[in-house]
């Protein structure tokens, strides 16, 4: 049966191979002289046993079927986010790209100004 925890898991588990087959290339080197692949695969490795534990303990979990949508206007906010950021940050540089939405947070937290000010410092 497929769960939302059974899904992420095995994303991450896909992850983690990727990394590891693009980290192929690069020298592992050893313990006390790491080379340039070795943080990539121990990163990997960590999030691969990671991801298998979400997957097998992701029995438990309500099937994806009965999950309900309800904020994936949001989700969908803050992938645009990103990926605006991602993409703008080479191209147009961190102080226009950054602080419209550094700050947005910050006025989420209360309607007084105060406290915007507050929290946005």
């Amino acid at each position: 049966m497929l769960t939302p925890d059974r899904l992420g898991g095995s994303a991450l588990w896909l992850l983690a191979v990727f990394v590891m087959w693009e980290s192929r290339e690069l020298p592992l080197g050893t313990w006390h002289n790491p080379g340039p692949g070795y943080f990539p695969v121990l990163l990997a490795v960590i999030l691969l046993v990671l991801g298998s534990l979400v997957c097998v303990m992701g029995g438990r979990a309500a099937p994806i079927a009965t999950v309900g949508w309800g904020e994936a206007r949001q989700a969908l906010v803050i992938l645009c986010v990103c990926a605006f950021i991602c993409l703008g940050l080479e191209r147009l540089g961190y102080r226009p790209v950054a602080p419209p939405f550094r700050s947005r947070p910050a006025t989420s937290f209360s309607s007084r100004p105060e406290r915007r000010c507050v929290a946005a410092s």
